[in-house]
């Protein structure tokens, strides 16, 4: 990767000589990415050093550490050198006190193609009247996700969103047993939001999710569900249905929209009809 003959002829020292190490090959053809040349190609003007990092014409610099990297849906998306506040072309990102003879290397990385991404909300402190656990991305321990979509929960008006996690809070005597993201509200229809907004050059499709009857406490929900490209009555409405959710009932809804959208995506639940704070949403799929 290092040391062509371009490289070579590029540096003043008589021992810089064109080699194809061994080792490196074989990493190489076991299907493993280098991961600072991946970002950085030309060995000539980017040589990358990692040590040694002290400078002088008597001592040897070469790149002698790696982070590398294989998979499919795994690719680079930055690399650096991590060394010493002293100006060094070779040291991208300084630390003071940095006291190694080698430069570190510190790569990034994008997943990308995970399919079947759930939130669900297992193991959940019971958080009545504000959506704070769940904007902070505080899922529990059942969340299947890909990185590059975050998820914010909007409720409107005198709407907003809980956690509640039974076998937690009440020791398993509830249907919420597995915890859920709870609907409350105060008076009136009651309209609560989740956004789902991809990186740049990502799309995301809402696939289904669970409606819940909170197990003996309620006669059941008449529910709208809708799918906005964007925020909700602001942007374009991709699809919609109503659900008649049974008392101690959950109904899984399946939104049939295959379409993906390369922006946020918002689901919105609208509560028609039934008790105020009796109602969940669990197991979102996207």
């Amino acid at each position: 990767m290092d040391w062509t003959q371009a490289a070579a002829n590029a540096t003043p020292r008589t021992f810089d000589k064109k080699v194809r190490w061994p080792g490196s090959e074989k990493i190489a053809n076991a299907g493993f990415s280098d991961s600072f040349r991946a970002v950085h190609p030309n060995e000539v003007s980017d040589t990358g050093y990692t040590w040694t990092r002290v400078p002088g014409a008597n001592e040897v610099h070469d790149r002698i550490d790696f982070v590398y990297s294989r998979g499919p849906s795994l690719s680079t998306t930055s690399s650096v050198n991590i060394g010493p506040t002293t100006p060094d072309p070779n040291t991208h990102i300084f630390a003071a006190g940095y006291n190694s003879d080698h430069r570190a290397v510190g790569s990034g990385f994008s997943i990308v193609d995970l399919q079947d991404s759930t939130l669900t909300f297992s193991r959940l402190a019971h958080n009545p009247g504000n959506s704070s656990a769940l904007n902070a991305g505080n899922y529990g321990d059942r969340l299947v996700s890909t990185p590059n979509i975050a998820v914010e929960f909007l409720p409107t008006g005198n709407a907003f969103w809980d956690t509640y996690d039974g076998d937690r809070d009440n020791n398993g005597n509830n249907l919420w047993n597995v915890g859920v993201a709870q609907l409350q509200s105060t008076s009136g229809i009651a309209e609560f939001d989740a956004a789902f907004t991809p990186d740049v050059g990502f799309g995301v499709i809402v696939d289904g999710f669970d409606l819940v009857d909170y197990f003996g406490f309620a006669s059941g929900h008449t529910v709208r569900w809708e799918l906005w490209s964007g925020a909700a009555d602001l942007g374009t409405l991709l699809k919609f249905g109503t659900e008649t959710v049974a008392a101690n009932g959950i109904n899984s809804v399946q939104t049939n929209c295959n379409q993906a959208v390369f922006g946020m995506l918002t689901l919105r639940l609208e509560h028609l009809d039934g008790n105020r704070t009796d109602l969940a949403n669990d197991n979102i799929s996207f």
